[in-house]
């Protein structure tokens, strides 16, 4: 189905099956909505260029050679849906600004389930991601987003990744049994509170060139190497990392390893790891 400057349409309990192309497509187009589909067998689930207001909700897509991709597409709603079996990315946002991509379940994604780049001000709440082949939710120069208590397990990188993004809030997420935690790159002024990062294969949560960081009140315990990591070179004014309630139990290596200047360490708990506390 493409629809080109076709607004307010409703494509609804439509089954899409066996198509090499995308299930929908959709340009310059605003005010659609896409509900209770079947998607199975297609190269993309949903494709929107240039729009705005669309809502995909409560769909199933089941072995899609990748998923949904947004570019300059924004105050969307992306709810509900089931993804399973995706050659690629599941949902992936480009240049795409005030969307809300909550209650979703990704099982068996190639990539990450959520990808974010160039895209600000978007909430990911609640959703659900098992068995994916990169981090959980990745964001590449996104800035002000939330990221609210997703559930993040068995993902082949970071449950939540941040490259060169500032301004985010990173809340009640359960990232545990994954490569790691929360890893931030070059990233800067993010919250990042009461996370679970129980398990992780590695580091539980990982700072590297990045200040002026709230860690708060996570738990970072069992993983495979420290709970919490922070490296990287002085704050070059940024502002100092702040590592404050923070629960780190019995780590192979140390509780808590900080090695750049300015940080804060303050009411954290580190008991029973193979190396320092902190």
């Amino acid at each position: 189905v493409t629809l080109l400057a076709s607004s307010n349409s409703t494509m609804q309990q439509n089954r899409i099956l066996d198509s090499s192309d995308a299930g929908f497509k959709a340009q310059s187009s605003s005010g659609l909505t896409f509900q209770n589909n079947i998607f199975r067998n297609v190269g993309d689930s949903l494709v929107l260029t240039d729009t705005g207001a669309i809502k995909f909700i409560g769909n199933k897509l089941t072995n899609v050679q990748d998923g949904g991709t947004f570019a300059g597409s924004s105050n969307n709603v992306v709810k509900d849906n089931v993804i399973t079996g995706i050659g690629d990315t599941g949902f992936d946002f480009t240049g795409s600004h005030d969307n809300v991509i909550q209650g979703n379940t990704f099982t068996d994604v190639f990539d990450s389930a959520v990808a974010l780049a160039d895209s600000d001000n978007n909430l990911i709440e609640a959703n659900t991601l098992t068995t994916v082949g990169d981090a959980g939710i990745r964001l590449f120069n996104s800035h002000k987003n939330q990221i609210l208590t997703n559930n993040a397990t068995a993902t082949a990188d970071s449950g939540v990744l941040l490259a060169f993004s500032d301004d985010n809030r990173i809340v009640g997420n359960s990232v545990t049994y994954n490569e790691s935690g929360v890893e931030l790159t070059s990233s800067h002024r993010n919250v990042i509170e009461a996370n679970d990062a129980t398990g992780s294969l590695t580091g539980g949560l990982e700072l590297d060139d990045s200040y002026a960081n709230q860690v708060l009140r996570n738990r970072a315990s069992a993983t495979g190497a420290n709970g919490i990591w922070v490296s990287g070179p002085g704050d070059g004014g940024l502002g100092r990392n702040t590592l404050a309630g923070n629960h780190t139990h019995d780590n192979p290596i140390n509780g808590i390893f900080v090695e750049t200047p300015q940080t804060r360490i303050a009411n954290n708990r580190a008991h029973r790891n193979a190396g320092y506390g902190i």
